[in-house]
C-alpha cells in the first residue's frame, strides 16, 4: 500500500492537474522514487498500480546549509520558499543579536509551517529530495558551519565578491569548487561587529553582495543564485 501525504495530493492533483490513467512519480522514503499509475482519484486519497521503482538521483551539487537570521513578520516563510526552489538542502534559521524575533517567540505551528511550505515549494520546482528544516538555534551557540562558509555582510570591501572567492577556492584546492557549503544571513538590521568576528574566528569567508544594501528576504536568494553560477562556471 503506497500513501501520500496531503502535500503530494494537493501537488498530483491541483497543481500537476494529474487524471485518472496518468503517470505520476511519488517520492518515498529510503531514497527511492516510485513511477505509477493512477488507477482513481479519490477527495482525499489516490489508488494507482505501480510501475517500477528507481533509485533516485544524485543530490545537486554543492550542497548548501542556509543559516538565517530570525527577520520580522513572516518573511521567513518567503525566504524558506525561494531558498527551497533554488535547492537548498537545509535551512537553519537562527537568533542572532539584532534578530526582533528571538526563539521564544517561534512556536511549533510556525515550525510546522516553515516544514508545509518547504514541501511545497521541492514539489513545485520538481526536486526529487525534500530539504530539512531545523528548528531555531541561537547563532552564537553553533559550534560548526558544514564546509566553506561565506558569510554576507554589508560592510565588507566591495572587492570581497563570491566570484574571487571562488576563484581563491578552487586554486587552492587544484581546480576543484566546494562541495559543501554554508552561508550566513543576517537580519534586518545586520550583523554586530562582535558576532563578524566570532564567525571569522569559525573560518567564515567575508564577502560583500555589491554596493547596494539588500532586503533580508532578497539576500538569500541573491547570494545562493551567486554561488551557484559560480560552481556551474
Amino acid at each position: 500500500m503506497i500513501t501520500v501525504d496531503k502535500d503530494q495530493f494537493h501537488h498530483i492533483t491541483r497543481v500537476l492537474k494529474a487524471s485518472d490513467g496518468d503517470t505520476i512519480e511519488i517520492i518515498v522514503p529510503g531514497e527511492r522514487m516510485i513511477e505509477a499509475k493512477i488507477v482513481k482519484i479519490g477527495k482525499r486519497d489516490l489508488q494507482i498500480d505501480p510501475i517500477r521503482t528507481v533509485d533516485l538521483p544524485a543530490p545537486p551539487r554543492p550542497a548548501i546549509h542556509l543559516f538565517q537570521a530570525l527577520p520580522k513578520q513572516d518573511k521567513m516563510t518567503e525566504i524558506i520558499r525561494a531558498a527551497v526552489e533554488c535547492g537548498v538542502s537545509r535551512i537553519i534559521p537562527c537568533e542572532t543579536t539584532r534578530s526582533v524575533p528571538r526563539l521564544t517567540d517561534v512556536k511549533p505551528a510556525k515550525i510546522n509551517r516553515w516544514h508545509a511550505t518547504a514541501q511545497s515549494a521541492a514539489l513545485q520546482s520538481q526536486q526529487f529530495r525534500l530539504p530539512t528544516v531545523t528548528a531555531p538555534a541561537a547563532l552564537h551557540m553553533i559550534d560548526a558551519f558544514p564546509g566553506t562558509i561565506i558569510l554576507p555582510w554589508e560592510d565588507a570591501p566591495t572587492t570581497h565578491t563570491i566570484r574571487d572567492l571562488f576563484t581563491q577556492l578552487t586554486a587552492k584546492h587544484q581546480g576543484q569548487a566546494p562541495e559543501e557549503i554554508s552561508i550566513i544571513i543576517g537580519p534586518e538590521g545586520g550583523f554586530d561587529a562582535k558576532e563578524v568576528q566570532l564567525l571569522q574566528d569559525k573560518g567564515a569567508h567575508i564577502v560583500s553582495l555589491g554596493d547596494t544594501v539588500l532586503r533580508v528576504e532578497h539576500a538569500a536568494l541573491y547570494t545562493i543564485a551567486q554561488i551557484k553560477a559560480e560552481y556551474n562556471a
